[in-house]
C-alpha cells in the first residue's frame, strides 16, 4: 500500500470537540480589537453595575467589588493584555469617579492609595494566571483534538483496510492513489505495480464497458456521484464484473480525483445470465411450470400454463393452489408437501387438475422443492404436463383389447364346438365301418374316413 492513511479524500468525519473547547478557540481566533474592546466595555459595565448597587444598598460597598469581576472576565475572554487593560482602567475609574476626591485623579487617603495598588497587584496576577489557564487549555484542546484525529485515522486505516470490498482513490486523470487490499486482488495488481506502471482505470477496463465508465468518471469529477455496473480485464485474463459507488474528491478545496468503492459482482451477474436463461426456458415450454410458496400461493406462472389452464399471470398470481385441485383430490397436494419435507422429489404423479372452466384435465405432474439459503423448503415448483389424449388413447386401446379379447373367445368356443362334431362324425363313420365288417359287408368309408362311400 505505502500511502499515508492521514491523505484527505472529503469522508474523515472532523474529531467533535466540547462546547467550552469550540468558545475557547473562537476566543484566541479573535482579533485584538474585539478582545481589546471586551475589556473596555468589561470595565464600563462593572462601572456601571457599582453605581446601581450604590444607589440601591447606599454608601459603604467595597470599592472594587463590581471590578474584580470584569478584570477576571477580560483576562479569561480576551487575555493577559485585555486583562491587564481591564485592570488600569478599572483602577482609573475608582480613583476618578469612588474614592474620594470625586472628579479628580488624586486620592487622599493613604488606605485608599494602598487599597488601589493592592487592586493593581491582584488584577495583574489574576490576568497572569487567566493566561496560564487559557494557555493550558489551549493545549489541552490542541492534544484532544490531535489525539482526536489520530483516532480518527486510525479507524479509517482499519476500515480502509479491512473492507472486503474494494476501496481505492484516483487522480484527475485516472491513475491510482490509493488502493486497498481487497482492491488488490479484485485487480490482480499491486499498487505499487499500478505505480510502477502508471497504470490507470483505463488501462484495465474491459473494452465494452471503457466509454460508459470513463463518462462516469467524467462525472465524479464533475461532482456527480454515480453507481456504475463496469467490467475490469485481469493480468491473467480474468474477466471480473463490478458494482463501483464513485464520487469527487477533494483536497484543500481544490478536486483531486475521484474516490470509489468497487465490489465484485461476478457471480451474481453469473447467476442472473442463468436465471435469465432458466426464464426465457420456462417461458416457452409447452409444459405448464409454476411455483407456489410454503402457504400454496402461487408466485410464478408460464404461458405454458396459461395455455393449459387458462388463467393468465395476473389473474392467478397470488391467488392459492388449490383452485387447480378437484374437491376430492385437495389432499393430494398435503400429501406432495410433506413428501418433500422428509428429503422425497415427487416425478411423474398422475392426477386430475381444473381448468379456469372447470374442464378436468388429466395431468403428470413433477415436483421440486424451493429453498432459502439456510435450505429450509420455502415453496415447491411443478411441472405439468396434460396427459388427458394419452389417457383418452389409453382407454381406447384397452376396450379395443377387450373387444379382441372376447372375439378370440368367442372364436374359440367356435373352434371347440366345430372340432367336437367333427370328431363325433369321424366315429360314427367308424361304428358303421365295424357294422359293415360284421354284416360281411367292405367298409363304406375308407380308412382315412374321409365320406367317400363303397358301393
Amino acid at each position: 500500500m505505502g500511502n499515508d492513511a492521514s491523505k484527505p479524500d472529503g469522508r474523515e468525519e472532523p474529531p467533535r470537540e466540547s462546547s467550552f473547547l469550540a468558545g475557547l478557540r473562537q476566543q484566541t481566533a479573535l482579533g485584538w480589537a474585539p478582545r481589546y474592546g471586551l475589556a473596555v466595555a468589561a470595565v464600563a459595565a462593572a462601572m456601571v453595575w457599582r453605581v446601581a448597587l450604590t444607589a440601591w444598598v447606599g454608601p459603604g460597598l467595597p470599592v472594587f467589588i463590581t471590578f474584580y469581576p470584569a478584570v477576571m472576565a477580560a483576562a479569561l475572554l480576551g487575555g493577559l493584555g485585555p486583562g491587564l487593560l481591564a485592570t488600569a482602567l478599572a483602577g482609573l475609574a475608582a480613583a476618578y469617579w469612588v474614592f474620594p476626591p470625586v472628579g479628580q485623579f488624586y486620592i487622599a487617603s493613604p488606605v485608599d492609595r494602598m487599597g488601589l495598588m493592592i487592586f493593581f497587584g491582584m488584577g495583574g496576577f489574576m490576568s497572569v494566571v487567566a493566561e496560564l489557564y487559557r494557555r493550558a487549555r489551549s493545549k489541552a484542546a490542541a492534544y484532544e483534538s490531535e489525539a482526536a484525529v489520530r483516532e480518527s485515522r486510525a479507524r479509517y486505516r482499519a476500515l480502509f483496510e479491512g473492507s472486503l470490498d474494494g476501496v481505492f482513490t484516483l487522480d484527475r486523470r485516472g491513475h491510482f492513489i490509493e488502493a486497498n487490499p481487497a482492491a488488490e486482488r479484485l485487480t490482480g495488481v499491486s499498487l505499487e505495480q499500478a505505480r510502477a506502471r502508471n497504470l490507470n482505470i483505463a488501462a484495465i477496463c474491459a473494452p465494452d464497458h471503457l466509454a460508459a465508465t470513463l463518462a462516469a468518471f467524467e462525472q465524479c469529477l464533475a461532482g456527480t456521484a454515480r453507481e456504475i455496473e463496469t467490467a475490469i480485464l485481469r493480468p491473467d485474463g480474468a474477466r471480473v464484473e463490478l458494482l463501483i459507488s464513485a464520487s469527487q474528491m477533494r483536497e484543500g478545496g481544490a478536486i483531486a480525483g475521484v474516490f470509489g468503492i468497487a465490489r465484485d459482482i461476478t457471480e451474481r451477474k453469473r447467476t442472473e445470465q442463468v436465471q435469465a436463461r432458466m426464464a426465457a426456458i420456462v417461458e416457452s415450454s409447452d409444459d405448464a411450470i409454476l411455483s407456489r410458496d410454503i402457504e400454496g400461493i402461487i408466485t410464478n406462472w408460464n404461458a405454458g400454463a396459461e395455455r393449459l389452464f387458462g388463467y393468465p399471470p395476473g389473474e392467478i398470481i397470488g391467488r392459492p393452489f388449490s383452485v387447480l385441485i378437484p374437491p376430492e383430490r385437495r389432499e393430494e397436494e398435503a400429501q406432495i408437501m410433506a413428501r418433500l419435507q422428509a428429503g422425497e422429489r415427487v416425478e411423474h404423479f398422475e392426477t386430475v387438475r381444473l381448468t379456469k372452466d372447470q374442464r378436468r384435465l388429466d395431468v403428470s405432474v413433477t415436483v421440486s422443492p424451493l429453498q432459502d439459503g439456510a435450505g429450509a423448503i420455502i415453496g415447491a415448483s411443478k411441472i405439468l404436463r396434460d396427459i388427458t389424449e394419452g389417457k383418452r388413447a389409453e382407454a381406447e386401446l384397452r376396450r379395443q383389447a377387450d373387444a379382441l379379447r372376447a372375439s378370440n373367445a368367442e372364436l374359440t368356443r367356435f373352434n371347440q364346438a366345430a372340432v367336437g362334431r367333427e370328431l363325433r362324425m369321424i366315429e360314427l363313420k367308424q361304428e358303421i365301418n365295424t357294422l359293415c365288417a360284421r354284416l360281411g359287408q367292405p367298409p363304406r368309408y375308407g380308412a382315412d374316413a374321409d365320406e367317400k362311400e363303397h358301393p
